[in-house]
């Protein structure tokens, strides 16, 4: 079972080690994603809540943490590719 929260996370930007550094990628008009990187933020406080309720429920699910993907995928706007550029939410990430 996967459940998505509609919790964007590094909507805006993200924070990613680059080569042991720390960087802050704003990535609204980005057509490339994140390559050789790993997030180093803090976990989003809805991923937090969801961890803390799964692991009281009687059955036991797997919540696929897909965060760090969703976060180095920077690329993921479609939007930007079309005419009137990016106008509205549009992550496919």
């Amino acid at each position: 079972m996967c459940l998505y929260t509609g919790d964007e996370p590094g909507q805006l930007c993200c924070v990613v080690a680059v080569n042991g550094m720390k960087r802050v990628l704003r990535h609204a008009w980005a057509r490339r994603p994140v390559l050789g990187s790993r997030y180093v933020g803090e976990t989003p406080p809805a991923l937090a809540i969801q961890k803390k309720v799964l692991s009281k429920i009687r059955k036991p699910v797997t919540l696929p943490n897909i965060t760090n993907l969703s976060i180095l995928r920077k690329d993921g706007h479609p939007s930007i590719y079309g005419l009137g550029g990016h106008i509205e939410m549009d992550c496919s990430h």
